[in-house]
């Protein structure tokens, strides 16, 4: 198995070895069917804190431009301690 191929049961192997970490679970929210607009999803588990985006289109590149925009306000540092596993 490469070491690049992500699925549920890597997951959760990583979580049991990494207890510590927190887990930020992204996902998005369609709109009404006239509208390109989603709502991007990110919640906190380790306080239950949910963020919410309104990304113009549902795509790669918006989510990423959006987490990057994060990252940007945080800092690198403060992301990667906040947002180890999305």
């Amino acid at each position: 198995m490469s070491i690049l191929t992500r699925n549920y049961e890597r997951f959760l192997d990583y979580t049991r070895k990494n207890p510590d970490l927190p887990i930020v679970e992204m996902d998005t929210v369609i709109g009404t069917l006239t509208s390109n607009k989603v709502l991007l999803t990110l919640l906190l588990h380790s306080c239950n804190l949910m963020l919410i985006y309104l990304l113009e289109h549902k795509s790669q590149e918006c989510v990423i431009d959006t987490l990057n925009d994060l990252s940007d306000t945080l800092g690198i540092q403060n992301f990667q301690k906040f947002f180890p596993i999305i």
